[in-house]
């Protein structure tokens, strides 16, 4: 396995998973994001906020057009 971010493997440094997507990423990697760390800034946001809260992933209604 190798960290995601940096390519470093089990044997150089201790590996975690990503909560989100649990793909591989050393501590030195992980980015901070409410007290958790992730491999991106996109799987915070998606851990805490999920899918559908961004304001482009809701449709338009007909009245909106």
């Amino acid at each position: 396995m190798e960290c995601k971010r940096c390519g470093a493997g089990e044997e150089e440094k201790k590996l975690e998973a990503c909560p989100t997507c649990r793909k591989p990423v050393c501590n030195d990697c992980l980015l901070p994001f409410q007290g958790k760390g992730f491999c991106s800034e996109g799987c915070g946001m998606w851990f805490f906020h999920g899918e559908g809260d961004d304001e482009s992933d809701f449709e338009e209604s007909p009245d909106d057009a």
